[in-house]
């Protein structure tokens, strides 16, 4: 995930707040680096840095309801200058929560993090994805889409798969299968007994 900090740090710069669309920006942001964050959340996870993972999952959420707040404003207008100082004061927050969360990002890019390496996230594509699990290409494909597993953002050709969220799945996989298991040798234990 290295640059993320400096994407996040970017695009509260460039992206024009007071211009309300269709999308919202708290609509915008989530897709722009909601993967992203999901992705580095798992990649901590699996590294054992649990209590680094909740933080940075918090500091986002955190910051995706100060974007809320803004839009919620905005959407209401400003008729009175008090009005216009509550818009003008929640995007002072975006910005404040935004740097904050940029800050802790770019501490897990950097050389500050707990393990005192450099933050890596190891990709697969999506082949090596239904190898590791176990199931077809199109399964893998559809999971994507779903949000199941994370990916590097890119489209087509470009898009790789988070190994955390992939080994994750295949945890989740496997450990269904061992309680199925567990039920099938319970109900056969009570009849046999």
């Amino acid at each position: 995930m290295k640059g993320l900090s400096q994407q996040m740090r970017q695009w509260t710069q460039d992206n024009q707040w007071y211009k309300l669309e269709v999308i919202s920006n708290r609509l915008k942001h989530t897709r722009k680096f909601g993967n992203q964050i999901r992705g580095l959340t798992l990649s901590l996870e699996s590294e054992g840095r649990s209590t680094a993972a909740a933080e940075v999952h918090s500091d986002f959420k955190r910051l995706s309801q100060a974007v809320g707040v803004f839009d919620k404003l905005c959407r209401q207008g400003a008729q009175t200058e008090q009005e216009f100082e509550q818009i003008e004061a929640a995007m002072r927050h975006v910005g404040n929560v935004a740097a904050e969360f940029t800050d802790l990002l770019e501490a897990l890019e950097g050389d500050d993090c707990d393990s005192g390496e450099r933050l890596t996230a190891s990709y697969v594509t999506f082949a090596e994805a239904a190898d590791i699990i176990g199931v077809c290409k199109a399964t893998i494909s559809n999971w994507s889409n779903q949000g199941r597993l994370a990916h590097n953002g890119a489209n087509g050709r470009g898009k790789k798969l988070l190994l955390s969220s992939v080994l994750a799945i295949k945890h989740q996989i496997e450990n269904n299968q061992l309680y199925r298991d567990a039920q099938q040798l319970r109900q056969d234990a009570a009849r046999i007994s």
